[in-house]
């Protein structure tokens, strides 16, 4: 029924569009019977399941350094951690309290450092591909962290 009635309204759309609507562009029957089931198709995956309406709505994870460029915070614990295969390394990472309390892992990028525990260092965001909860770097060269030693290329950041 209600797609006999869409048909009959696209139906007035192609008879308007010589004489009134000169300024839109022309509908056919063909681009009706698309607009239509469009329609159709769209509004059955935009309700959500019978399942889903109980639940609360999905909330995505925020980062906590968002609406910031980066973050000055206290490093407490230096690790290293194995990354997902297929790749083989160990990773160096800290555990970095924020000044908002949160106790975020961060990678540390380059070659060697020279942080220890107690270091102020400042955070940005940018996950870390092959590990997995690693969602932010310390900048090199900057407050504790020393940039990397003999570094060659003049793309580094830092320099």
């Amino acid at each position: 029924m209600r797609f006999i009635v869409a048909l009959l309204i696209a139906s007035l759309f192609v008879d308007k569009a010589d004489s009134e609507l000169s300024f839109l562009p022309r509908i056919t029957c063909i681009h009706a019977l698309q607009i239509i089931s469009l329609e159709f198709a769209t509004s059955s995956i935009a309700n959500p399941t019978l399942s889903r309406q109980s639940h609360k709505p999905l909330i995505h994870s925020r980062s906590l350094v968002a609406g910031e460029d980066s973050k000055g915070d206290l490093s407490v614990d230096f690790s290293t951690i194995n990354p997902k295969k297929p790749n083989s390394a160990l990773r160096k990472v800290a555990r970095v309290r924020l000044t908002s309390g949160f106790e975020i892992t961060a990678y540390i990028p380059g070659i060697g450092h020279n942080l220890q525990e107690h270091s102020v260092v400042l955070v940005r965001g940018g996950r870390v591909k092959d590990l997995p909860g690693v969602r932010y770097r310390i900048i090199r060269g900057t407050l504790d962290a020393v940039g990397v030693k003999d570094r060659q290329q003049g793309r580094s950041s830092a320099l």
